[in-house]
Formats: structure tokens, sequence, C-alpha cells
């Protein structure tokens, strides 16, 4: 359910959604995800930062580039490209 959740957020985020996205972060937050989670974890990390970044906060932006060097660090190629892909989307506002 948490995977689910999070990949909508990340949808409604990306679509420049941020009201609708901030009812459902405090929804993830009430979530417990596991330790072992830990994608599940990184992406709502990575969302929360997105979040913030739209909503005029810079330290979402090192958030943001934090989570990918994670995802690097962890070999996880193509999730640190959906990142780099996300970043593409701010520099084409």
């Amino acid at each position: 359910m948490s995977r689910l959740l999070l990949n909508i957020t990340g949808e409604i985020l990306d679509r420049g959604e941020e009201r609708i996205a901030a009812k459902f972060i405090r929804y993830l937050d009430q979530l417990y995800i596991r330790e072992t989670d830990m994608f599940e974890r990184l992406q709502l990390k990575f969302i929360k930062a997105q979040f913030s970044y739209l909503c005029g906060n810079g330290k979402g932006l090192e958030d943001m580039k934090e989570c990918q060097r994670i995802a690097n660090f962890l070999d996880c190629y193509d999730l640190s490209q959906q990142i780099e892909d996300t970043f593409a989307q701010f520099t084409d506002m």
C-alpha cells in the first residue's frame, strides 16, 4: 500500500498539484514503513524534498540531490536517472 501511495504522490507532484500532494504526504507520514523497505523510505524522503522545493524551500533541492547520491551509492542507476529527470523538469518550468 505504501508503494502505491508513494507512486501516486510522486505523480501528483509532477503535475504541480502541491495541495493534494500535501494530503498524501501527511497520510504517508502516518504509515509505518519498515527499515527493511529502504526503497520506499528513500522515495518518501525524495517526495518530501520535492514538495519542499516546490513550496519555495531551497533546501528541498539539496535533499533531492542527497537522495540521488544515495541511489548512486547503492548502484541504483535507474532510480538516479529518474531523479535526474525530475531535476530536468524543474529547469524546464
